[in-house]
């Protein structure tokens, strides 16, 4: 309105001017500058301090977190790997106290956020015993600690670029880290001028420990030397490993062997840094995707050995198939067997009953009703109907009949009735003290009565 009308605000001051309406329809964050002039002159007066974390993907020794250092004067940064939170406490003096001992110095201010992790009664008995000045950011504005959160950024950057360059598991992140705190402190730096963090360190104090390896590619191969007392005169006299990073307390190279899950710190190394440990192709070593990937290829497999045992059950199959052949070829022979047998009885009877039979024979023959008399046809006839006394299975087959018998089990008991429970008055309890008492006053009932056993309980 100022740009289009400006007749309008001639002679008025704009700071007398509220709208209420405005500032609750256009509200909007306020700008946050570098602020370059608040900058120490002396290192180690203004540390800046965060954390970091939970990772998914806990490195070899169990570290979830990592708590990060920054000095304002050099942008010198300590890592520590942490496995809680409840860590940053500790790893903070052990911080302060490596400050004191090296380098001569002591903190003024600390700034961090307002964690818990920075934020309670043992960081603040702490400042106040050593006279520190704990500066915290306000709430949901974490730009007032840019200084950690722009490092805690090129920090997981070169992290990620040193692993997915080697194809490295995720669970080796916390020696990516360590090793990119390690490359940041020996860089050029843009807001030191294009300066190294170590080299301005140098101008202010002496650096007793100081050591500068040459660097190797993260992630190659790397063959460990084994010393002659650990191997005998025919094993090998390397091992081979993968580079991780660099020793923090000794001068060597730290490898890693995946195998044995161990790390090496030693100058004895050959080094192959044109050649990746893990090869792209293996995806079962990207840390968390493991375990599904594992089940995936384990699915496979299985199925895989399903298929080959039932290629392999075949024969077995047509084995069993030729014994129920076998089986049912012997059950033809022997019904053959019996069907030539029942024709000699048949032609013997025949034989039999062929033969003239005489008066005396035929009157002693008792008379039958035939097969196809009903038994109702028999009654009314006045002849009683006939009993089967050994019925015939309705199967042919000898062996089905012989299956289809069933034997009872012998038992002791048969014929006895079953056991019962009858209370009487001289049967025992199963407690001594119910024996006596409740046998005793059922006696009296019975004995006495009620009324005489009631005198004789009160006396």
């Amino acid at each position: 309105m100022r740009k289009t009308m400006p007749s309008l605000f001639v002679g008025i001051d704009e700071s007398t001017l509220h709208c209420e309406t405005c500032v609750l329809a256009k509200s909007h964050r306020v700008n946050y500058p570098l602020s370059l002039s608040n900058k120490s002159s002396k290192p180690f007066e203004i540390i800046h301090s965060d954390v970091w974390g939970p990772s998914r993907e806990p490195t070899v020794s169990g570290m979830r977190y990592f708590v990060l250092f920054i000095d304002n004067c050099t942008r010198l940064s300590w890592v520590a790997l942490l496995k809680s939170k409840d860590g940053v406490f500790s790893a903070f003096q052990a911080f302060e106290k490596l400050i004191q001992t090296q380098f001569n110095g002591h903190i003024k201010v600390f700034r961090s956020d307002n964690g818990g992790e920075f934020v309670n009664h043992d960081f603040q008995e702490y400042f106040q015993e050593k006279g520190i000045i704990h500066q915290t950011t306000c709430p949901q504005t974490p730009e007032q600690n840019g200084v950690s959160e722009r490092k805690n950024r090129h920090l997981l950057d070169i992290a990620r670029a040193l692993l997915f360059g080697a194809h490295m598991p995720k669970y080796l992140w916390g020696e990516a880290v360590q090793t990119a705190s390690h490359l940041i402190n020996r860089l050029p730096s843009s807001v030191l001028q294009g300066r190294i963090p170590f080299a301005v360190l140098s101008t202010h104090v002496s650096i007793p420990s100081f050591h500068n390896l040459p660097a190797r590619v993260f992630g190659c191969v790397a063959f460990v030397h084994i010393p002659q007392n650990q191997r005998s005169k025919l094993d090998a006299r390397a091992l081979k490993c993968v580079f991780v990073g660099y020793g923090s307390h000794q001068k060597g190279y730290k490898c890693y062997h995946p195998p044995t899950r161990k790390f090496y710190v030693t100058m004895d190394v050959s080094f192959y840094e044109d050649m990746c440990y893990f090869s792209p192709n293996n995806t079962s070593l990207q840390g968390e995707n493991e375990f599904f990937e594992e089940m995936c290829v384990g699915g496979e497999l299985k199925k895989n050995k399903d298929a080959e045992e039932e290629s392999i059950d075949i024969p077995e199959s047509t084995s069993q198939i030729t014994q129920i052949d076998q089986s049912i070829g012997g059950v033809d022979q022997l019904n053959e067997e019996t069907s030539e047998i029942d024709r000699n009885v048949l032609d013997q009877s025949k034989d039999v009953f062929d033969q003239p039979i005489s008066e005396a024979e035929e009157n002693s023959i008792p008379a039958f009703p035939s097969s196809d008399t009903s038994p109702l046809d028999a009654e009314l006839s006045g002849q009683e109907a006939p009993s089967q006394v050994c019925p015939v299975s309705s199967s042919s087959n000898p062996v089905e009949s012989v299956s289809s018998t069933y034997v009872l089990p012998s038992r002791t008991t048969r014929g006895q009735p079953a056991k019962r429970y009858e209370p009487s008055i001289t049967a025992k309890a199963k407690y001594p003290v119910s024996n006596f008492v409740s046998h005793h006053r059922k006696l009296w009932e019975i004995q006495c009565g009620p009324r005489q056993w009631r005198k004789k309980w009160r006396r």
